[in-house]
């Protein structure tokens, strides 16, 4: 097969062709993951049934899960057909915005304009799904909280947007967030195998832009500590109240290093 442009400037970079780029591999894991824990079938059943669907017995499941073959959409439509509700992890925008390059504003606006609403008070508005509709959030706060991948959707899709704007405070705190945000994933079955990986993206993308990958560290263990608590909510409102009506406050698994010292957050 004749080899493009872009695949031989990969592999001067040694970089791994457009097919196998990370976001693609943790989309085609946690899409699998995600269907597996959805029909509640052992492995062997769920290759049989799913993958196989009565056809001639292939590798191509042990392939998936191995990683060394991806899914592609058609694959993801299959499953639809055979498993309802499982396509929509393969198409969510979230790992298309996690590539470590840069998005220009087109690309930004087709991957993330039908969720972005302009906002009921100033600024722009997240309106995602939600159990019973949709929701709207308003910053990364409100997106922190709700604790699950269209939440780290929403965060990441503003670190890209101030990375592109120069928004350099933006980014920020949108970031610091995205990290916050881990602990709630790793409580969540079909995400927690697929966090690690996760967070590398995270960390290629917050240092895409200096001031952030200056300004914090993140605290892995907090990160670990915060997931394994008997109760755990991502939003103060879900946590218990002391006396005086304050919710619990958790270790802050963000450590803002001497850059701005002026935001020292040691609780969240």
């Amino acid at each position: 097969m004749r080899k493009t442009l872009g695949d031989l400037l990969r592999a001067l970079a040694n970089q791994p062709p457009e097919r196998r780029t990370p976001w693609r591999a943790l989309r085609g894991r946690l899409w699998l993951d995600h269907a597996v824990w959805i029909s509640g079938l052992e492995w062997a059943q769920f290759e049989r049934i799913c993958i196989q669907r009565n056809r001639s017995a292939s590798n191509l499941g042990a392939k998936w899960r191995a990683g060394t073959t991806l899914p592609n959409r058609s694959s993801a439509l299959a499953m639809e057909r055979v498993l309802p509700g499982t396509a929509w992890v393969f198409e969510l925008p979230l790992f298309q915005l996690l590539s470590d390059e840069p998005l220009s504003r087109s690309r930004l606006t087709a991957l993330t304009s039908n969720f972005r609403k302009p906002g009921m008070v100033v600024g722009t508005d997240w309106v995602l799904p939600h159990a019973d509709d949709v929701a709207r959030y308003s910053d990364s706060k409100t997106l922190l909280y709700r604790g699950d991948v269209w939440g780290l959707f929403g965060l990441v899709g503003d670190m890209r947007w101030a990375e592109l704007e120069g928004d350099d405070y933006g980014h920020l705190e949108s970031s610091q967030d995205a990290f916050r945000a881990l602990p709630a994933l790793l409580r969540t079955p079909w995400v927690a195998a697929s966090v690690p990986q996760l967070s590398e993206l995270l960390e290629r993308l917050r240092r895409r832009v200096p001031y952030t990958a200056d300004a914090f560290e993140v605290n892995w263990e907090r990160v670990e500590a915060l997931a394994s608590r008997t109760h755990f909510s991502a939003d103060p409102g879900g946590r218990p109240k002391d006396v005086h009506g304050y919710p619990e406050a958790y270790p802050d698994p963000v450590v803002l290093m001497k850059r701005v010292p002026e935001r020292r957050v040691r609780e969240w």
